[in-house]
């Protein structure tokens, strides 16, 4: 079971990011596009909420409403990331959160990493340091700030979703992460001023790859939730990397991007530090 969770994240995640790149490419505004996203998997969460007991302690409400703030501003700096960089580039850096986590792992969570977990990571970002240094990456700055941005903020916000998950249950925690989520991005709509009703109007004009990025977004973070009830999440984040090369494919397939043998190489080197950090896991 394991091991589909790990399978079904590594193929769905990338998948997210190709809608979400496809709807800035229609001006998709980031801020909408998320607040839209959290909006319909709060929706299809609410039997949840309805059949499941909800957790009683402060910890766990605290720890859910620093998770809801971390979760938006740091996939609305994803998003805002995709529609200025490209995917097979963005995607492969994505591997420096296991090292980010690693280390709020042991911070927030107490989390001691092995020394294989450590070495992996470890060469996750030597790869992640290869890629950067092609000329099509220095020549998306803006981007790669931004995808380093939204890292920091999601390593932190998988350490508070890892301490959901243990003062609760995967599910109970997967549908208050959505229904938390969206009025923060609410707020955050209203407070930047970004509602228009050419956003809403997308929706008509685009209804497939909304559709299709609310279905790969929320079973993404399904099989998230559920796998961080068993790995710690630096070893989890660290197999999700192999993800990279399936984001590297996506960017040459959907988007026509350029430099890819340099970006594979890079993903070869991280997924060989997934390699190395999953094997004290099993």
């Amino acid at each position: 079971m394991l091991f589909l969770l790990i399978a079904v994240r590594i193929l769905v995640n990338p998948l997210s990011n190709v809608f979400q790149k496809r709807l800035t490419h229609r001006s998709a505004d980031p801020l909408f596009l998320m607040t839209a996203t959290y909006g319909f998997l709060a929706l299809l969460s609410l039997p949840v909420l309805f059949v499941l007991p909800l957790p009683s302690g402060r910890a766990f409400w605290f720890s859910l409403a620093i998770l809801s703030v971390l979760d938006v501003a740091g996939n609305v700096a994803l998003v805002a990331a995709l529609e200025r960089a490209d995917l097979s580039i963005l995607g492969p850096l994505n591997s420096f959160k296991a090292v980010i986590s690693l280390v709020f792992g042991v911070i927030v969570l107490k989390e001691l990493p092995t020394l294989p977990a450590i070495l992996g990571v470890l060469l996750i970002g030597a790869g992640g340091f290869f890629l950067s240094g092609g000329h099509a990456a220095r020549g998306a700055g803006s981007g790669i700030r931004l995808r380093i941005l939204s890292l920091v903020i999601l390593a932190l916000a998988a350490v508070y979703l890892k301490r959901c998950i243990l003062l609760s249950s995967p599910l109970t925690t997967f549908a208050l992460w959505a229904a938390g989520a969206f009025p923060v991005s609410l707020v955050a709509v209203w407070l930047m001023r970004r509602a228009s009703w050419r956003q809403l109007r997308m929706f008509r004009e685009a209804p497939r790859d909304y559709a299709s990025l609310v279905f790969t977004f929320g079973l993404a973070q399904l099989c998230v939730v559920f796998t961080f009830r068993v790995l710690p999440v630096s070893v989890s984040l660290a197999l999700f990397q192999i993800s990279t090369l399936l984001a590297v494919w996506f960017g040459r397939h959907f988007f026509r991007e350029q430099g890819i043998p340099r970006r594979l190489a890079a993903s070869v080197v991280m997924i060989a530090g997934a390699i190395l950090a999953s094997s004290a896991a099993f």
